[in-house]
């Protein structure tokens, strides 16, 4: 299949390629958290099955693939760099995993699953955390020590460890940080009896960690409690390497504000992006709406001093689902309907959700704005992004197909250049894929991981499941 080539700016020459020698991976979205019911009924997973051969990725090469086979599915959260290169994966399984002659086995609906992969993608080890309820790992960090941070929701109790986690209502926040081995070193809780939600987690310099969600009711984490103004509203906070509170601050009105995702850039700014209804103020004054769901990001410095907030036109449903930190200012992607105004820069659909890609400078302007596809009729859906520092952009996402007897997904990497041009290609993988993190290994080198699709019959209801394999695929350019 060709390559597209999307451009937002007047035309130029695509730059030649550049050394990757550095990236900020942000969490993938993960379902908003829910009670699960009983998990169905569960097969042997079998083990890891490499690809046989290359195969090209428009100028990439595929030097490796891999598949996890679950019994039931896995869905991964997000990607972070070790300093020795590997890779740190966390996110959510069902059912049985088989990981290097080991299974793992859900406790009830959802676990927690942390992995440590090498630069090809192989696993090096697995960790499950999980009791009978829903427990989903949303976004990970690495510190400058290597060791892992992880956060995300759960409902009810489960161990990390050999710490209890206790929800204090339906939905808690937790946070918890592993040896580069995978012990556990500790845990913390944080919740109240309303919903409560960590979807962003960056790591600065200092060893510091920074979450974002949203809450609703009360809520604190070590320091004053944070209050809802009424629906569910914004949060960002800073805790120590240890876990302890340095700061906290809630941003929201009467209606719903969501903070999606966080990021830290070389100077130690902190980027952080969402969707805001009403009237906010997220420091420098209150801000209205401009539509009836705005994208928002908001923009603070090393001791979380207020820099800038900007808000965007989105229609009715705008989703933030990754963004990185550039030179340059910050990425961000996500989904949208109808029409999205970015400055200068609108883009239009007719679709419900399809994707777009932007990227603002240092003062919150935007730069260039595209909707990455394979065509016009098969926009891609972002999963998450990675930038090099010569402000080239990597999106792990996925299209839809249309067949006759259904839709299915294929996974598809794009990339765009510094003057917003996009180039998107198909992974090697089955006709119902997807591609949902990617990180940059070295000046030609990039893992992305995803899944691909299965659908099998669980006998014991008699109903048709979904296997969502786990599955990585190591791209190079050739030298």
């Amino acid at each position: 299949m060709a390559p597209r080539a999307r451009r937002s700016p007047p035309p130029r020459p695509a730059p030649s390629w550049a050394p990757l020698l550095a990236l900020v991976v942000a969490g993938c979205a993960c379902p908003t958290p829910a009670e699960q019911d009983p998990a169905p009924a569960r097969t042997k997973a079998t083990p890891v099955e490499p690809t046989p051969e290359p195969a090209p990725v428009g100028p990439w090469l595929t030097e490796a693939s891999q598949t996890l086979r679950s019994s039931n599915s896995v869905e991964v959260a997000g990607l972070a760099r070790l300093p020795d290169g590997d890779i740190a994966l966390a996110g959510l399984m069902r059912g049985d995993l088989e990981v290097n002659g080991a299974l793992l086995t859900s406790a009830g609906g959802e676990d927690i699953l942390v992995m440590r992969l090498a630069p090809d993608g192989s696993p090096r080890w697995a960790r499950r955390f999980g009791g009978q309820s829903r427990q989903a790992a949303t976004a990970i960090a690495v510190d400058p020590t290597g060791d892992i941070i992880v956060t995300g929701s759960y409902a009810h109790h489960f161990e990390i460890g050999e710490t209890a986690i206790e929800s204090a209502g339906h939905v808690d926040v937790f946070v918890t940080k592993l040896a580069p081995d995978g012990a556990p070193r500790w845990a913390r809780s944080f919740g109240d009896r309303g919903r409560d939600h960590a979807e962003g987690l960056a790591v600065d310099a200092r060893g510091e960690l920074w979450l974002a969600g949203w809450f609703s009711g009360e809520l604190s984490f070590g320091g004053a409690p944070l209050r809802s103004a009424g629906d569910l509203d914004a949060f960002v906070v800073r805790l120590g390497p240890d876990g302890d509170h340095r700061w906290s601050r809630a941003y929201g009105d009467d209606k719903a504000q969501l903070a999606r995702t966080v990021v830290v850039d070389a100077a130690g700014s902190v980027y952080v992006a969402g969707e805001a209804r009403g009237l906010v103020d997220f420091g420098g004054g209150p801000i209205a709406a401009i539509s009836n769901n705005d994208v928002f990001a908001l923009k603070l410095g090393p001791a979380a001093e207020h820099r800038w907030a900007r808000r965007f036109a989105a229609g009715d449903k705008p989703r933030v689902r990754s963004s990185a930190a550039s030179p340059a200012g910050v990425v961000i992607a996500g989904t949208y309907a109808r029409n999205l105004e970015l400055g200068e820069h609108t883009l239009r659909t007719r679709r419900d959700d399809a994707g777009f890609v932007t990227l603002l400078d240092l003062q919150g302007a935007p730069v260039w704005a595209v909707e990455p596809g394979a065509t016009e009729s098969r926009p891609l859906t972002p999963g998450a992004v990675a930038v090099g520092p010569t402000g080239a952009v990597y999106v792990a996402g996925d299209v839809i197909l249309k067949r006759p007897d259904g839709a299915s997904r294929l996974a598809y990497l794009t990339e765009i250049n510094a003057d917003g041009v996009a180039q998107d290609w198909p992974l090697p993988a089955s006709s119902d894929s997807r591609a949902v993190a990617v990180v940059t290994l070295d000046e030609r080198r990039a893992l992305v991981v995803g899944n691909e699709f299965r659908g099998v019959v669980d006998p014991a209801p008699g109903r048709p499941v979904s296997e969502a394999n786990l599955t990585t695929w190591l791209l190079a350019r050739p030298e």
